[in-house]
């Protein structure tokens, strides 16, 4: 055992020398080795955060590897809506005052969070680089995932449009309230000019029924389509439910609250959009470019981005297991806060 974890530290060793890892193929680029999916709104409590949370938790378990990101700097609640209590942020990660291993949080398995910052004025501003801090975040990120949701914050600001990059996907929520309607259109009017958004996809929470979150679809494309120049697509909906609202109380997702709620049909539908729309077309778009992005020179002590789950799926007992994340609470992401973390979400 001893044996193992030696390996295994010169090893993690090997991973913090930069020298050793090269990128190929395209390198430095504006487009991220993973999906990125962002979701924003034009006003608050649309339930952006509610769906970012619950739908992240249901392509977990459905066997797709999700980091979730609270990229409402100042405002975050993503944490609060899965149970958990965050330490290190975002923030810290982005300003080089942190690693991004000590923020991520362990909140199940196949599920990560990286959390923001809540109540600091200061958070809420940040200046024009920020969009290609982001991009290198998730580029040169140092482990593997399937899917990146980020739960940007609401409104038109700049820290908000700052998130938004042509390199990744753009979801906006609204729901059926006027209101939320005309603010989804000044918002994807200002993705456009700012950010160069040209394809945008859309949510509509809070509705009856499908029928009426098409019908909500429809007046949004049909604006948008007289004076922007976007291609708006219908990602799919969420019906509405008080379940829902009594799971936010109690910090749980809808899927841990009640899984015979009524509108987990719908949830269920989206995650299956995602799924086919954007795990599907990152599949594509690898095979086109070629195996993997990052690439580790051989030797005796190199790995490949795959080490870990083929060390996780090989591991031929529980205790060298345990003795290799003692070894290592900052290897594998939320390794070291997973079993407090799922602790704490049993008593939430």
């Amino acid at each position: 055992m001893s044996d193992q974890a030696d390996t295994l530290r010169r090893l993690m060793e090997n991973r913090q020398d930069p020298s050793r890892t090269r990128h190929y193929g395209r390198g430095p680029s504006r487009e991220t080795s993973v999906p990125v999916l962002t979701f924003s709104s034009g006003k608050g409590g649309v339930g952006k955060s509610c769906i970012t949370a619950n739908l992240g938790t249901l392509l977990a378990r459905s066997g797709l590897r999700v980091l979730l990101v609270d990229g409402d700097f100042g405002l975050a609640n993503l944490d609060m809506l899965l149970g958990v209590s965050s330490g290190v942020t975002l923030e810290e990660v982005l300003d080089g005052k942190a690693r991004i291993q000590d923020a991520i949080i362990g909140i199940e398995p196949n599920l990560w969070l990286l959390p923001a910052s809540a109540g600091l004025l200061e958070a809420r501003d940040y200046d024009s680089d920020l969009r290609e801090r982001m991009i290198r975040l998730f580029d040169e990120f140092p482990w593997e995932m399937d899917l990146v949701l980020v739960d940007v914050g609401a409104g038109i600001q700049s820290n908000v449009l700052s998130l938004h990059s042509p390199a990744f996907r753009t979801c906006v929520v609204l729901s059926p309230d006027p209101t939320s309607l005309t603010d989804a259109y000044g918002l994807i009017k200002l993705l456009r000019k700012h950010c160069g958004i040209t394809q945008v996809s859309v949510v509509v929470n809070q509705v009856t029924d499908g029928k009426e979150a098409r019908l909500v679809f429809q007046r949004l494309r049909d604006v948008a389509a007289r004076f922007i120049d976007v291609q708006i697509d219908y990602l799919g909906h969420w019906e509405r439910d008080e379940k829902i609202v009594r799971a936010v109380m109690k910090r749980k997702t809808l899927l841990d609250w009640d899984q015979e709620a009524r509108s987990l049909p719908s949830l269920e539908l989206l995650a299956k959009q995602v799924r086919s729309r954007f795990i599907a077309e990152a599949v594509k778009a690898q095979a086109e470019a070629g195996a993997g992005f990052v690439r580790v020179d051989q030797g005796e002590d190199s790995y490949s981005p795959g080490f870990w789950r083929m060390l996780l799926s090989s591991a031929s007992s529980s205790a060298a297991m345990a003795a290799t994340m003692a070894a290592f609470p900052g290897a594998v992401p939320g390794a070291a806060q997973e079993g407090q973390q799922m602790e704490v979400r049993g008593k939430a």
